[in-house]
């Protein structure tokens, strides 16, 4: 019901403007996941650590964010157990151990250098757990969550009420999904770092009342960008994805 991955190469890196370094973190199960790291032509503005969705893999999910790199912001994309070249099936446990060796990762590699979280769908809860967990422990400047939600269970029961075939077994999710690595009861905490919430009104795969949830349940500060349309993770593509990039960079040099 949560995770639909996959070992494709989606993108020849021998095509990039910037070519990632392949990293690779052992997390606190002792298994090993790989992540790619973009690093800036100049004095990186800071690091972001980017959480993609439940399906396929980071190297498909790149492009949502690789124009930050261009932009003069160092860029690590973690993977999770059982997605791309890294082994093992993925857990909602052992997808936050990919965020907290990330985290501390970064922290330790260049403890001087921001960082600034962005997590969309999927990797939007397992980003902000992890943030969570490791508040006190590494510092993060900036959180970004996009087309998310707080509570797994929560979200299989609005996916299951959208069809007729499924209606009747809403119930099922509240029996097999545990919220025990969700961040519906923590987030509250996030405090003093800055939130920003962004979701479509429309979006056809997780409810705008789920993100609106999250919104309203976090802590101060936060913001939330209402977008209209019916695209699911595609933020900062097409058109319109143009513009919010330039608000995106303006939100980014005010913190």
């Amino acid at each position: 019901m949560l995770y639909y991955p996959d070992h494709v190469m989606y993108v020849e890196t021998d095509m990039m403007e910037f070519k990632p370094e392949d990293r690779v973190l052992k997390i606190e199960s002792g298994a090993e996941v790989h992540g790619w790291y973009f690093s800036a032509k100049e004095k990186p503005k800071g690091v972001i650590l980017f959480f993609h969705g439940n399906g396929q893999n980071r190297t498909s999910h790149i492009v949502e964010v690789y124009w930050l790199v261009k932009e003069g912001y160092d860029l690590f994309a973690i993977e999770y157990p059982g997605y791309g070249e890294t082994d093992g099936v993925p857990t909602p446990e052992n997808t936050v151990q990919s965020g907290h060796a990330a985290l501390r990762h970064l922290m330790q590699r260049n403890p001087n250098l921001p960082i600034i979280v962005y997590g969309q769908s999927l990797g939007g809860v397992v980003a902000l757990r992890s943030v969570l967990d490791l508040k006190n422990e590494v510092p993060v400047k900036f959180v970004a969550i996009s087309s998310s939600f707080l509570s797994y269970q929560k979200v299989g029961q609005k996916v299951l009420s959208k069809s007729w075939v499924t209606w009747l077994f809403q119930w099922l999710p509240w029996v097999v999904l545990s919220d025990k690595y969700a961040p519906k009861d923590l987030v509250k905490n996030l405090t003093p770092t800055p939130l920003l919430v962004i979701h479509h009104k429309q979006d056809p795969i997780v409810p705008y009342q789920l993100g609106l949830e999250l919104f309203e349940r976090a802590s101060e500060p936060k913001q939330m960008w209402t977008l209209d349309g019916t695209e699911h993770n595609q933020i900062f593509t097409g058109e319109k994805g143009l513009l919010l990039r330039k608000k995106f960079l303006q939100k980014l040099s005010e913190i």
